[in-house]
């Protein structure tokens, strides 16, 4: 191939790659059922994959990893993860369900822009247990944007981020919410589970409800009961 046209082959791809990206999260483009069928037919192989065998014990930052590299070349937008959050009731018995928070965490942080804001609605759940309730949401989020999530979920919500809101309205089941936050907040209206704000380093978490139960490893950031703050350092 001559240099020229190595050149204009570069062209080419870099104008597909910015169209790629154009096309991402436009309103104008569905790709629900390619999220949907992804988590139908890849998640739970993946989580499969990445537990250590003879135990429950999940790899989650390779599992994560995994799931972000899977969706980079899909197409779709906020909507598509909004219905997505409705559409899970089928699978909320099944091993490994609990660990979805990573796969929408994963969708949010591949396709998020600053000033974006997306609603999750997980009220439908009919989960038996505490156990049952996904864990992660928000993992990692990186960017301006603000989450809100309705229903039940389970801990570890805002798990490592570094920026944007999470909104909770409802209660949280599990522990360690904002475990090693950089930045960012977390707004919960209900109850917040224990060990909060465990190895936090940065950002504000804001509660609601009073029967809170701090964690002794917390390091830098700022946490709220209603307007009092109640730690900063």
């Amino acid at each position: 191939m001559k240099p020229f046209d190595v050149y204009k082959e570069l062209e080419n791809i870099e104008a597909k790659e910015l169209k790629l990206r154009e096309n991402r999260n436009s309103n104008n483009i569905s790709g629900y059922d390619d999220i949907y069928n992804f988590y139908k037919s890849e998640f739970f192989n993946a989580v499969d994959k990445f537990t250590l065998p003879g135990t429950n014990t999940t790899c989650c930052n390779d599992l994560y990893d995994f799931l972000l590299g899977g969706v980079d070349g899909l197409i779709y937008n906020f909507k598509d993860i909004e219905k997505l959050s409705k559409s899970l009731e089928p699978f909320h018995a099944s091993d490994g369900f609990l660990l979805t928070g990573l796969y929408i965490s994963a969708l949010v942080n591949s396709v998020a822009r600053s000033g974006q804001k997306l609603e999750l609605d997980f009220s439908n759940l009919n989960c038996k247990s505490f156990v049952e309730y996904m864990v992660f949401l928000g993992y990692g989020l990186d960017r301006n944007i603000e989450m809100t999530i309705n229903g039940y979920i389970g801990g570890w919500v805002g798990d490592h981020m570094k920026n944007g809101s999470i909104i909770v309205r409802g209660n949280v089941t599990g522990n360690c919410v904002g475990y090693e936050m950089q930045g960012g907040s977390i707004e919960l209206f209900g109850n917040s589970g224990e060990h909060l704000g465990c190895k936090m380093n940065g950002g504000r978490i804001i509660l609601h409800q009073s029967n809170y139960h701090l964690s002794n490893e917390k390091q830098k950031g700022e946490i709220y009961l209603n307007d009092e703050r109640i730690f900063s350092k």
